[in-house]
């Protein structure tokens, strides 16, 4: 099975990424109650930190904060999410092939924030 595609929108540097939701459904479009999942998705070197934000709902949300983006690679990496249930260290663990997968950029912004000293 093939993952769905989906591109990320840009991660600028040194900037808030603000939150993205995603609401997973069966084939039917019935929400898929995600209570018990837990959520990873990330890229070579972003961990865009996932959470389940109503589980029985399907809803879930990534972001990152400046902190975070600020000294990551310039350049477009693949990024994919995956699934695991139950939570570990339940045993047989099941998790799904990646559910989604697509790039990211990330790119450095035009303007700078100026940095203001103060001589005391």
């Amino acid at each position: 099975m093939n993952p769905g595609k989906y591109d990320l929108p840009i991660v600028w540097r040194g900037s808030d990424y603000a939150v993205i939701t995603f609401t997973w459904l069966r084939s039917n479009g019935v929400p898929f109650d995600l209570t018990g999942w837990q959520p990873y998705a990330k890229s070579k070197q972003i961990d865009f930190h996932p959470l389940i934000t109503d589980a029985v709902n399907g809803v879930t949300t990534i972001s990152l904060t400046n902190m975070e983006t600020k000294n990551l690679n310039l350049g477009t990496e693949s990024w994919d999410w995956v699934w695991v249930y139950p939570v570990p260290p339940s045993i047989p663990t099941v998790v799904t092939a990646p559910l989604l997968a697509g790039t990211v950029q990330i790119k450095e912004p035009n303007t700078q924030i100026p940095v203001t000293l103060s001589i005391g």
